[in-house]
């Protein structure tokens, strides 16, 4: 057993001297080498930015170019669908980064011992950030108008107030406020409704200013001021009589007289009462309680003819007058005249109609005559004497003397006086009378 052991292994022995060594080369599993991979941006903006270039520099590891380079998308946000083409630079172009997230390329390069080499290259794609601003345009108030722009009170307290305005879209208004920003004192409008909005209360007279607020679908604002005015009431107060408690006094018993008016304003108020004497007073008269209904007028002492004037004044100072006459009769007349003695015969040149004593205050007299000689009147200067020359006329005149109370000829019995002459106008004489009477009394 030995032996052939020994046999075996001899001839291995043999065998590996007969064989003739080679030399064989080893196989260079060395990579490429992948200087820089790259994306043109790192992140993308949507809506705007959808695309990215990637780029890859690398070199077989003997130095030469690179065999080949393949791009795959090796990560993605779901429901996205990126392209990649390939560049003959190898770079590659990228479409479809359309969905927000994280994109992730592999670029794997085979050198020219093709053995490979990968890298990776990040892409963020960041969501598109859109801020909407609230749209802040105003309404717009085509016009806000009042149904008159004038009242007249009483009857008018009442208005009507309109606007026309719509959202800035077009659409109708959110909503529309009425407010009183201007008024006068002592009053407080309400305001009812919103559009048409009605106005009461509006009593007293004076500028009215209301503002209307309107806010669109977006909650913007604007806002439109309406001008009114109020008139006063103009009616004047109302005089239902005015009167006298008597239009005629008589002297020396009256000397008072009652003044009474009965008036109302136009809204059915009291008036107030002035009254004052449109004639000139006798001295030391008044009127008592003037600014009463009821005002007494003390001290008409002289005979004519008063007027007085009340003036009422209504709720809203508009006045009203009235006249009130009062005649005061001068005591009854009963005065005696007696005249001076007419000298004929003996015949005279002249005869004297004036009384013997001064006539009472007021009483004048005239003389005429049948024969068209002059008015001769005791009021213009006339002094009584008559003269036989003035007249060319033979024969009776009738001479007639007429008595006057402040010029009212006074008509009671035995108050004219009656002469009559013979007249010789060639001895320029009354010769004879007759017919005369010495004196008469003048009543009424």
């Amino acid at each position: 057993m030995k032996k052939i052991l020994s046999t075996i292994l001899l001839v291995l022995v043999i065998l590996a001297g007969c064989t003739n060594p080679t030399t064989e080369t080893p196989v260079d599993l060395t990579p490429p080498t992948i200087i820089t991979v790259g994306a043109s941006k790192s992140e993308l903006q949507l809506p705007s930015e959808t695309d990215v270039k990637l780029t890859v520099s690398a070199t077989s590891a003997d130095g030469s170019s690179v065999k080949a380079v393949a791009w795959t998308v090796v990560d993605k946000p779901n429901g996205a669908n990126p392209t990649i083409v390939v560049n003959t630079d190898n770079s590659a172009n990228v479409t479809g980064l359309n969905v927000a997230g994280i994109y992730k390329f592999q670029v794997e390069v085979t050198g020219s011992n093709d053995v490979k080499a990968v890298k990776e290259v990040t892409v963020t794609v960041k969501e598109v950030t859109v801020t909407v601003k609230a749209d802040a345009s105003a309404p717009i108030i085509n016009s806000a108008t009042a149904s008159k722009s004038m009242l007249q009170l009483p009857s008018e307290t009442t208005v009507t107030l309109n606007v026309n305005a719509t959202s800035a879209d077009g659409s109708a208004v959110k909503s529309v406020a009425w407010t009183v920003t201007g008024k006068p004192n002592g009053v407080t409008p309400t305001i009812t409704g919103t559009n048409p909005a009605t106005v009461s209360g509006l009593t007293a007279a004076g500028e009215y200013k209301f503002q209307v607020e309107v806010t669109g679908n977006n909650g913007a604002t604007e806002v439109r001021e309406v001008a009114l005015t109020v008139k006063a009431d103009i009616r004047a107060p109302i005089i239902n009589s005015a009167t006298a408690s008597k239009s005629t006094l008589q002297l020396p018993a009256e000397t008072s007289v009652d003044l009474t008016v009965d008036a109302i304003s136009a809204d059915g108020s009291a008036v107030k009462v002035a009254w004052t004497a449109l004639t000139e007073l006798p001295a030391g008269a008044n009127i008592a309680n003037a600014d009463k209904a009821t005002a007494t007028v003390n001290g008409l002492n002289a005979a004519g003819t008063y007027k007085f004037k009340v003036e009422v004044t209504g709720h809203n100072g508009v006045k009203e007058t009235k006249e009130v006459a009062v005649e005061v009769k001068a005591e009854p007349l009963n005065v005696t005249v007696e005249f001076v003695e007419m000298n004929v015969p003996p015949a005279t040149a002249t005869v004297d109609f004036s009384p013997k004593n001064p006539l009472p205050i007021g009483i004048t007299y005239t003389v005429t005559d049948n024969k068209g000689g002059p008015v001769r009147n005791s009021a213009n200067g006339f002094n009584g004497v008559v003269k036989s020359s003035d007249y060319a006329v033979d024969g009776n005149i009738t001479f007639t003397q007429t008595f006057y109370l402040n010029g009212i000829k006074i008509t009671g019995d035995n108050s004219e006086r009656v002469v009559i002459l013979n007249n010789d106008p060639l001895f320029n004489e009354f010769m004879t009378k007759n017919g005369d009477t010495g004196s008469v009394t003048l009543k009424e």
